[in-house]
């Protein structure tokens, strides 16, 4: 019984395979009149989430006294984004991105008695502008799977000033798309990714590490 279970798998697989060119595929006459693809979509801040948490900075030698810096109140924006791909070819695309994050928070300052003496908001924000290419490794009529790279810059931008009393920079940023599921309805598409934005700030602090590792999106070719 079994035997037959595996037989009749594995028959039903050849069978997809040897049709999946004819039936199934995406044919050249679609890719060549549709080579154009433009999409936007949303990313998740989970790496910044678990790096920037409500915490307590305390200043002053009497502990009567002392005063106490809450950073605490963080909110998040979330990636933004929108690409344009050019399908070259039933594996090969290239075009670019623009993606926007941001985060703020408060800075409260506490007595030693727990009272409020002052609050002042802070925030920055990360543009990045980067060409991008995709590799698509399967194609069937209604599902594909890609891989992504990019590189470009970000500009980082806010009311923190840096130790170059800077608060804008703008630093090579890159992007990483190991996995990406596509699914097609006639000329519109949506897509979920995993991956990952980077770029550094001042050689040593991070601000984009494993960023938009999630994302989704939705699309058109045209």
């Amino acid at each position: 019984m079994n035997r037959k279970i595996v037989y009749f798998v594995m028959t039903a697989l050849a069978a997809f395979l040897v049709t999946e060119n004819s039936m199934l595929a995406e044919s050249a006459e679609d890719r060549a009149a549709r080579k154009h693809e433009i999409r936007i979509g949303w990313g998740d801040q989970m790496f910044e989430t678990l790096c920037w948490h409500e915490n307590a900075n305390a200043a002053g030698l009497n502990p009567s006294i002392v005063n106490i810096i809450h950073n605490e109140n963080y909110h998040y924006t979330q990636h933004w984004f929108a690409d344009y791909q050019y399908r070259v070819n039933c594996w090969f695309g290239f075009g670019g991105m623009v993606d926007f994050s941001g985060v703020s928070w408060d800075e409260a300052t506490y007595s030693g008695g727990g009272e409020l003496w002052g609050n002042q908001h802070h925030h920055f924000y990360n543009i990045s502008v980067m060409p991008t290419c995709q590799f698509t490794y399967f194609n069937s009529k209604y599902v594909s799977l890609h891989s992504g790279l990019g590189a470009g810059v970000n500009i980082n931008t806010g009311d923190e000033i840096d130790v170059y009393d800077r608060t804008t920079e703008v630093v090579p940023g890159f992007y990483f798309n190991p996995f990406g599921v596509k699914v097609n309805y006639d000329r519109y598409f949506a897509t979920v990714d995993l991956g990952g934005m980077f770029a550094v700030k001042n050689k040593n602090m991070a601000f984009l590490v494993g960023s938009r590792m999630f994302s989704v999106g939705i699309g058109i070719n045209f």
